[in-house]
Parts: C-alpha cells; sequence; structure tokens
C-alpha cells in the first residue's frame, strides 16, 4: 500500500521568510503548493521585522530616516540592483500585501517606506528597519520619552 500521489504544482523548498513568501504569493495565483523543509526555518529565530533598507550609501554613517529616499538614490546610482531593477512601487505594494497578511494573521506590522523605526539590537546598537510588529515599536530610539532598560549580567547579549 503506497501514500496516494499529491497533486502540487509548486514545490518550495525552505520555511524562512523568502520561502514562506513564495509559497502563499503561489498560493494567491490559485497553484497547489507544498513546502518542504528541515527544521523551523530562520522565521523560528528572528525577530519578525522587516528590513528594506538601514544604511546608504554605506553602513558607516547614520542609519537612514526614509529609506524611501535612500532606495530612490540607490536605484539612480545603481540601476543593476535589485531594488532598481523591482522598483520602488512595487516595492511599496510588496510591503503592503505583507503587512495586510500578517494583520490578517492576527500579528500586524507596522511602518512604511517613508520611515525607518530606529530598534535597540541585541549587541546595544542602534538597528533601523522598515516594518515592526507591534510588541516592538514602543522602544524606538527616537522617542523623546524615558525607557527602562533591562539586562542580565551572565547574559552579555540579552
Amino acid at each position: 500500500m503506497g501514500c496516494k500521489p499529491m497533486q502540487t504544482d509548486v514545490v518550495v523548498i525552505g520555511a524562512g521568510l523568502a520561502g514562506l513568501t513564495a509559497a502563499w504569493q503561489a498560493a494567491a495565483l490559485g497553484q497547489r503548493v507544498r513546502v518542504v523543509t528541515k527544521g523551523w526555518g530562520a522565521t523560528h529565530w528572528g525577530g519578525g521585522c522587516i528590513d528594506v533598507l538601514g544604511y546608504y550609501p554605506r553602513d558607516e554613517g547614520p542609519p537612514l530616516e526614509s529609506p524611501a529616499a535612500g532606495l530612490q538614490a540607490l536605484i539612480a546610482s545603481q540601476p543593476e540592483h535589485p531594488y532598481a531593477l523591482v522598483g520602488l512601487e512595487a516595492i511599496d505594494r510588496a510591503l503592503q500585501a505583507l503587512q495586510a497578511l500578517c494583520a490578517a494573521a492576527g500579528y500586524p506590522l507596522h511602518g512604511s517606506l517613508e520611515r525607518n523605526w530606529w530598534l535597540p539590537s541585541a549587541a546595544g546598537g542602534v538597528r533601523p528597519t522598515c516594518l515592526a510588529p507591534e510588541t516592538m515599536i514602543k522602544g524606538d530610539l527616537r522617542r523623546r520619552e524615558p525607557m527602562l532598560l533591562v539586562g542580565f549580567d551572565p547574559f552579555l547579549d540579552f
């Protein structure tokens, strides 16, 4: 007795953000999708933020206030870059679609290409990110209100 063959149009290998996004988009187009994975995928370990462009032109300067402004400069100076090939409008539409999906699943992502969040990293630096879960946005380091930061002595990266 064997298993009944599955009818599949698209096989996605990997359950990280890229794999799950590819599977979601294929399913939204009416394809029968199977995701093949070993383990949890990067989404299990990640913080849930979506980074688009945090620094430009180099990582050495201050974080970008606006990913849209940075993307416009990048697209103008590097026309072969993947962001330039896709275009600013398509990037914005993709982010909005992801936000709608996450909101429908009860895990809203806040933000836009107009303004990065500046969130603390585990190493104590500033991490610019475009979209962030509601549970993190109160940690935006540009807020001009008192914040309580907590750490544990034996865990330097906590």
